[in-house]
């Protein structure tokens, strides 16, 4: 049995990008390890930890500790790049501190990759990167003026940082490959999976659900962010209302980089349709879920996100309920295993706003289906396993 330290800027139950596999992941482990969790959480947001004895295992194998984070703008990178490069100091530090076999290192923030690489480099012990998103490819977003120069430069140090590890593991098999060519180290695929505390909580939609009849209250719970593009979903919500579909509601959740821009336009009065509710607790996500008819998520249209997919799409198909999702590649394939999965083109307003108005004439009902096929093919047990081995090879002797 090895101490494994698991490093991530969001886990259980602050929702977050990949929250879902950190939570998954450390569940695996506990297995067979004791597993130090070791992750950010927003300044003012007190960490209750009996949360934690859901986890499998003796409790006593599981510690939990949280690195608190200032308040920024993630809209303006110069600061967001400041505050998370400080977070991803104070997280190795603890790390560091903290007694381990293996480190773990899970991301999808973009300066917690080349801190921890450097700090891998300079480490005795193994560490293992996980890679939910291919975030060092997201610099084509904001490719102009001096953002898009320092996009690129920290570009440059995450793939530098790839390097560093001992073992690298990616969600699709695009990702492996294109990750398999800027490291020499070995590579491999652990796909997504649910959390199985998720997974239960999720059973609530299937059993309470209860549709209005004079409305449809589609929702979108997830990042706000550059590679979500909510522009095209604030934009179709515009066109249904254009067109007299005015029992159509948009609810948004959640927090990111395009925030501030999201508020600002619905302040703008444009979008009565439309409602945000910012950034929500679990227990919220739940009810979320509960008061939506259809859900919604999106990736850009870009060859960047061809590798990406989603775990909100398992959390999405788990509640049973029909979901829109506007993407290409890994994400696209993984949408169509499930039934009323609509499948439409990324950043294009009309299409969504079309299948909206489509799944307002014609709702399909809740698929339990969905849901077994989660529960039989993507749960933290059926997939995650593999770790147990990633764990294994990178202890078995000397680094």
């Amino acid at each position: 049995m090895a101490t494994v330290n698991f490093v991530c800027t969001h886990f259980f139950p602050f929702p977050g990008p990949a929250a879902n596999r950190h939570n998954a992941l450390v569940r695996v482990l506990l297995q067979e390890h004791d597993v130090n969790v070791i992750f950010t959480r927003d300044r003012g947001r007190n960490l209750d930890t009996s949360v934690y004895r859901s986890f499998p295992g003796d409790a006593s194998r599981l510690t939990v500790r949280s690195v608190g984070q200032a308040d920024y703008d993630p809209g303006r990178f110069v600061s967001r790049a400041l505050f998370e490069t400080l977070s991803a100091l104070r997280l190795n530090l603890l790390n560091l501190r903290t007694r381990a076999d293996v480190t773990v290192v899970a991301v999808p923030y973009l300066m917690l990759l080349p801190v921890s690489g450097l700090f891998a480099r300079l480490s005795r012990r193994p560490w293992v990167l996980d890679v939910q998103d291919l975030i060092w490819e997201y610099g084509s977003f904001n490719a102009k003026g001096l953002t898009g120069a320092l996009l690129r430069l920290v570009g440059g140090l995450c793939r530098w940082a790839v390097r560093g590890f001992d073992r690298v593991v990616t969600c699709t098999e695009p990702q492996r490959a294109r990750v398999a060519a800027i490291t020499p180290r070995p590579v491999v695929r652990i796909p997504n999976g649910v959390g199985m505390v998720a997974f239960s909580d999720l059973g609530a939609v299937l059993l309470k659900h209860r549709k209005h009849e004079d409305a449809l209250t589609v929702s979108y719970l997830g990042a706000i962010g550059f590679p979500q593009n909510l522009a095209t979903l604030l934009a179709a919500a515009r066109l249904l209302w254009e067109r007299g579909r005015t029992g159509v509601r948009i609810r948004i959740a959640g927090r990111g980089p395009k925030e501030k821009w999201l508020v600002e336009q619905l302040g703008s009065g444009a979008y009565p349709n439309v409602q945000f509710m910012g950034q929500l607790a679990w227990p919220e996500v739940v009810e979320a879920y509960l008061a939506s008819d259809v859900l919604y998520a999106q990736l850009r249209d870009t060859p960047e996100m061809e590798t990406a997919e989603p775990t909100k799409l398992l959390e999405y198909a788990a509640t049973g309920l029909p979901f829109i999702y506007g993407g290409r590649g890994a994400g696209a394939e993984l949408c169509r295993g499930f039934r009323n999965a609509t499948l439409v083109p990324p950043d294009d307003p009309k299409a969504l706003a079309d299948a909206i108005a489509e799944l307002e004439r014609h709702w399909p009902g809740l698929s339990v289906s969905n849901r077994e096929r989660v529960g039989r093919r993507h749960s933290s047990d059926a997939l995650l396993d593999a770790y147990r081995t990633v764990v294994a090879d990178v202890t078995a002797g000397p680094r």
